[in-house]
């Protein structure tokens, strides 16, 4: 046997012995291979993940949503004190107020049940005072900047399932900046916390308990 024969055949027979290799490992590898498991049927308008405070949002774990938005706003009916803007005068009056915000919602998801948020906003807000109001305060008085600045923290203590509902709380704080700022500002501390409920229905088991007998 020539030296190129004994190539040619030393080639082969390691190509033979790959292929016996890959068809023996392969359907141990795809056995092994984890199957993501199905998801309940009360969990598919929604997934697996957390409530954010952003309606119909869900995160989960190691996901991070960043989520800029405009609002707008008025209110013709707005509560208002002189006191309030460094004015004399101590009655309330109703006073007409708009503002534009332009926000940035950030989510993160810390682990399968717990996740955090921040959400700030840059706003632009005026006040056209009341007619009955015969105090110092100009007549428009418009603010710009900062507006609030508030971070929370989700927590899911109890996951929904075929009979019980999905438990979960939260706590919130916004920070205090531009004191002076009545409009736009926060003047001190706020903390805030809360717990819901939360349930996927159908629409059989809302038509169910009309249904008459044939």
């Amino acid at each position: 046997m020539t030296v190129n024969e004994t190539s040619a055949l030393r080639g082969a027979i390691v190509r033979a012995m790959l292929v016996v290799c890959v068809s023996l490992l392969a359907p141990k590898a795809a056995a092994q291979e984890p199957q993501p498991a199905a998801t309940p049927s009360y969990l598919q308008d929604r997934g697996t993940g957390v409530p954010t405070s952003m309606f119909g949002t869900y995160i989960r774990r190691g996901e991070l949503i960043l989520y800029p938005y405009v609002e707008y706003y008025r209110n013709r009916d707005m509560e208002y004190n002189p006191e309030e803007f460094g004015f004399t005068g101590s009655s309330d009056f109703r006073g007409r107020h708009c503002a534009t915000e332009a926000l940035f919602f950030l989510a993160y998801g810390l682990k399968e049940n717990l996740a955090v948020e921040f959400e700030t906003a840059m706003v632009r807000a005026s006040l056209e005072k009341s007619r009955a109001d015969f105090s110092a305060l100009p007549g428009r008085i418009q603010e710009s900047g900062l507006g609030d600045v508030e971070a929370q923290l989700r927590w899911r203590w109890r996951k929904e399932d075929a009979k019980r509902p999905e438990l979960f709380s939260w706590s919130e704080v916004l920070f205090p900046h531009h004191r002076s700022k009545t409009l736009t500002g926060t003047s001190d501390w706020e903390v805030n916390t809360g717990r819901a409920a939360l349930s996927a229905f159908f629409l059989e088991d809302l038509l169910a308990p009309i249904e008459t007998p044939k």
